[in-house]
This record gives structure tokens, sequence and C-alpha cells, in this order.
């Protein structure tokens, strides 16, 4: 636990100068400089060099389809802050993944695969769903998606848990009708075709027909990879998954979208446990992270968000604590209020200061 407060741009400073702390792909030369990397194009960069050192380039082929899907500079600086903030939670707090596929031995190095592909692209097709009027008359339900999109190899055929792939089809059902193509699951069916085509073209190569562990270009492939393909992309799919409102609950039933609305039992909120935990993770830091919380709607650039805001961890009490002006807490506070809604935690305000305390669960492990 951090004793004393330090200002989030000074935490990812701390981290980032050691590439053991953040880095999968310990051969790349990808590099994180934070006198820079909020700068125009600078975290863009970052994730084509990041996917490029994995040898997952493909997953970014769509988006030369059409200039209006490149990634702002906004929504990339977001995304880079969420994942060092993600590596940095997850390890003052300790919090388990040991539920993951085992696509390595050791549970940091395993983390860090899952975290740095599912963070690192779960708002990839952000700018789908921002103009996804000029695409929905080519995209009318799922198939017109894959054809579209040259998608090969379809997610939600794939998924061993049939209630989730239903939910997956359902909401993606349920967005067109809003005139919305949703940039969670977009992304996810995106992800899962180019990372599937990577890895299989790999195994043609190699020749290799049943599931092994192998290396292909530098790169190793592990036995657990298509479980482990599944995971990231079904987290991604439901990131952005809005539970029903008194007015839409109608709707919602029209979709078969009951596991979405809220009941006495709770039962649609996302808990820490075991099974959800990648997903709790990112659905914590997405609606935390304070760029897309403080950058978007006022003066401040991304710098002075970091370098504003104080944070403390507590492993004991499994909370984060927030400090900053009364100002920048308010606007932070109203920001991500609605959270307790659909994860499992609690909120305490005074004028300067934010808790966001994760409700422990028996069955909650930590590493």
């Amino acid at each position: 636990m951090r004793e004393s407060k330090n200002s989030l741009y000074d935490i990812y400073h701390e981290m980032v100068t050691d590439c053991e702390k953040w880095l999968y792909y310990k051969h790349a030369n990808c590099y994180i400089d934070m006198e820079t990397i909020f700068l125009p194009s600078k975290s863009q960069n970052f994730l084509h060099e990041y996917f490029t050192a994995g040898g997952k380039l493909e997953a970014f082929k769509w988006i030369e389809q059409d200039e209006n899907f490149k990634m702002t500079d906004f929504r990339a600086n977001h995304t880079v802050s969420a994942f060092l903030i993600g590596i940095v939670l997850r390890d003052e707090l300790h919090m388990s993944m040991k539920a993951l596929p085992n696509i390595e031995s050791k549970d940091r190095d395993n983390f860090l695969y899952f975290w740095s592909l599912t963070c690192l692209y779960h708002d990839i097709s952000f700018q789908i769903e921002k103009n996804s009027l000029e695409y929905i008359s080519k995209c009318d339900n799922l198939n017109d998606f894959y054809r579209l999109f040259k998608i090969e190899y379809k997610l939600v055929n794939d998924m061993k848990d049939n209630e989730q792939s239903k939910l997956i089809k359902n909401y993606f059902k349920f967005r067109l009708s809003q005139q919305t193509i949703d940039h969670g699951i977009s992304g996810a069916l995106l992800l899962y075709d180019a990372l599937m085509k990577n890895y299989h073209e790999a195994m043609n190569t190699k020749k290799i027909k049943a599931n092994t562990t192998f290396e292909y270009n530098g790169l190793r492939f592990s036995r657990e990879h298509k479980d482990g393909v599944r995971k990231i992309s079904e987290t991604i799919a439901r990131h952005n998954m809005w539970l029903a409102n008194p007015l839409s609950i109608q709707e919602y039933k029209k979709y078969n979208l009951d596991i979405l609305i809220p009941n006495e039992k709770k039962s649609c909120i996302i808990s820490f446990g075991d099974e959800h935990n990648l997903l709790f993770l990112l659905g914590l830091i997405d609606s935390i992270e304070p760029i897309k919380c403080l950058a978007e709607e006022s003066n401040f650039d991304s710098y002075s968000v970091l370098k504003n805001l104080n944070i403390t961890f507590s492993y004991k009490k499994f909370e984060i604590e927030v400090n900053s002006s009364a100002e920048i807490i308010d606007k932070y506070f109203n920001r991500i209020k609605g959270i307790i809604s659909w994860l499992d935690i609690e909120l305490f305000k005074d004028d300067t200061t934010l808790k966001i305390k994760i409700n422990k669960h028996e069955k909650q492990r930590t590493d």
C-alpha cells in the first residue's frame, strides 16, 4: 500500500520507468515517455506499437477502410491512462486474476497479457459508434456487420457460454434499434476475428493441427490461446452494456435482455469474485479513469488532470482514495456516481476527498 499521497502523474511516471511492471512483450522496443505520451498522436502510436510488438497489427487493419474509424487523441489518451491505472490498482490491492486461462505460468505475466489486450482495445471502435448513422444502412444486423468488416471467425458462435452469447447478440440488436452500433461489441467482434486469423495462419504455416503450445515468428502461442482470445473478446463485448432503467424495462424485455434488468437480488450487478474479475476491473477503470471523466468537459488537458489528483490505495480496506480541490472532486464524483448501480462498490465523499470502496466476497482470492 502507498503510505504517502502521490499525484496520478507521479504514480504513472514511477511505474513506466520499469518496463517489467507494465510491458508483457519483454522483447519489444515499446516504451512510454510520460513527458510526451499524452501529446497529439503519441497514445495512438503507442497502441500500434504495442500490438505490432505482439504480432497482432491485423487487429487495426479494418481502420484503414475509412478515415472516420480512426481513434481520436482524447480516446487514445483515456485508453493508455486506463491501462496504467488498471495495473497500479491490481498491484496495490492484490486483486486476484487466478480464474483467467493459463497463458503464462506466472500470475503477473498472465494478468499483463489479458489486461493489455483487453484494456488497450476496449474503445478501439468508439468512432464506429459515434458515426453509427453513417454505417447503419449497411449494418442492419449482425451478419451485415460480418460482411462489412470481412469477419470470418465469429465470437458469438464460438463462445462456450450460450447465455452470454445470446446476451451479446441480443444487446447488439437492441443497440441497432437505437440506431447505434455498440462499440464494445463491435470492437470485440473485430478483435476476435483478427486474433483468430493470426492464430490459424501461424498454425497452418507450422502445419500444426492440434491445440498445443508452439512458437511462430518469435511469438509464443499457448495451447490455451483460443480460450484466452475468447475471454478477452467477451470482456470487451460486455464492458459497455447498460442496465435498464424504469423507462426502458419493457424495451429490454422485448430484446430478451432480462439479465440486464435490476432486481431485488441485484443479480445484474457485477461483483469482484473470481469468474468476472477481469470484467469488473475493466468496468471500474473505464468508469473512474480521470482523463475521460475530467478532460472531456472542462478546460483541463490530460496532464493537468493527472497532476491535480492525488491517489492512495488501501489493500486492508480494499479502497481507493482520491484527493483534490473541492471543484475537481465535485466534477469527478458527478461523473462517476452512477457506477454504483452496476458494480458492487460504494462511494464516500467529502469536500476534497472521494473514497471508492470495493466490496469483498468470501470467494474472492488475492494473489
